[in-house]
């Protein structure tokens, strides 16, 4: 009889202590599936945070290009700024000769010092021995004017040549025809024509 009251309370006590292990496996797995959730979360966060990490990554090489592109073009710009520059002075120069020669306002020791000095700063560019060209011809200095057109000419001989052909048109000077002559035979010709009708023209308009 004893044996068996001993036996149910022992029995008693083991169900208690699986039932309290029950409840503990049932919070530690309530627990297991939170911590779960939170790392699914917190998954989704470190994603999210490498994904904007590589965006700001090719973000910051862009602009790195990008400013680099910017130093490299300010640079180009500052060695053309230097190498040619002077170019745009020199065509502005020209530009205004001819019209200080039409309108005959400006003296024409003034017209040769501005194409000679030009002629200084730009040694390789065309157009500076055809500006003291064409200020020596406004000038009457044929000696000076046909040396600094034959410098233009080993320079740049089609764009020289079509220079003077258009200031030629502009002085209403027609070059004379090239019938029964070779290419470049018209093309010579054309040229010191183009020259001496220019020259009379100018000193013309000059002198009027």
């Amino acid at each position: 009889m004893a044996d068996r009251i001993i036996a149910q309370a022992d029995l008693s006590g083991i169900r208690n202590c699986l039932r309290e292990l029950g409840e503990y496996i049932d919070t530690t797995n309530s627990n297991v599936i939170t911590v779960g959730k939170n790392v699914d979360a917190l998954q989704q966060d470190l994603d999210a945070l490498t994904a904007d990490f590589h965006d700001f990554v090719q973000a910051h090489r862009l602009s790195a290009r990008a400013q680099l592109a910017e130093t490299r073009l300010v640079k180009l710009r500052q060695e053309l700024e230097q190498k040619y520059g002077h170019y745009a002075e020199i065509r502005r120069t020209t530009k205004g000769i001819l019209q200080a020669n039409d309108l005959a306002i400006v003296r024409q020791e003034t017209v040769r010092a501005a194409g000679e000095e030009l002629m200084l700063r730009a040694p390789e560019y065309w157009l500076a021995p055809a500006l003291v060209a064409l200020s020596a011809w406004i000038s009457d200095h044929e000696e000076i004017a046909v040396r600094a057109l034959r410098e233009a000419l080993r320079r740049d001989e089609e764009k020289t040549a079509l220079f003077f052909a258009l200031v030629c048109r502009r002085a209403d000077a027609v070059p004379p025809p090239c019938a029964g002559r070779s290419t470049t035979s018209c093309v010579r010709t054309r040229r010191h024509s183009t020259a001496r009708r220019s020259s009379s023209s100018m000193r013309t308009r000059a002198g009027s």
